[in-house]
């Protein structure tokens, strides 16, 4: 199954960088060319929660329909490592974004992110690897930047 890793180490706790990843009002801080974001399913995010993300610049903008596959975070006496999965399909891949969340103490967190692509059917096996390189340009620095966002915003 194609795809890439990453990890960074953030200096905050688990809970509050799943909380600022969760808040979608967020996104525009963390996701590269995010325009908007519709949650389509109402209440708080969880499985099955879907939303409408928009990315791009100018007159180049896409949209795609992203549903949350997994969403095990702080409550409910849940501890780390969190994990929050959401994916969505087209054009005959399945593309996944699974973000793990490490506490390494009460004020560190180690957040890993593994993006995996896999093919559908004939036209996604041949457009595999082409999503792969889309993703990395993307999203290649998107810990990078969820560092930056989180550890400049005010604590919670």
């Amino acid at each position: 199954m194609p795809g890439f890793q990453k990890s960074e180490i953030i200096d905050r706790p688990a809970e509050e960088v799943f909380a600022f990843i969760e808040n979608t009002e967020n996104a525009s801080k963390w996701l590269d060319e995010s325009v908007h974001i519709e949650p389509l399913t109402e209440g708080p995010m969880r499985a099955g929660w879907r939303f409408k993300e928009t990315r791009g610049t100018g007159m180049k903008k896409g949209s795609c329909v992203i549903e949350v596959r997994e969403h095990d975070g702080p409550g409910q006496g849940r501890r780390p490592p969190y994990r929050h999965v959401a994916g969505g399909a087209m054009m005959g891949v399945d593309a996944v974004y699974d973000f793990t969340f490490h506490a390494l103490d009460a004020r560190r967190t180690k957040l890993e992110l593994e993006c995996r692509v896999t093919p559908t059917n004939l036209l996604g096996r041949m457009l595999a690897g082409m999503f792969v390189r889309l993703m990395q340009k993307t999203d290649g620095a998107m810990l990078e930047r969820i560092k930056r966002a989180v550890e400049q915003s005010d604590p919670t």
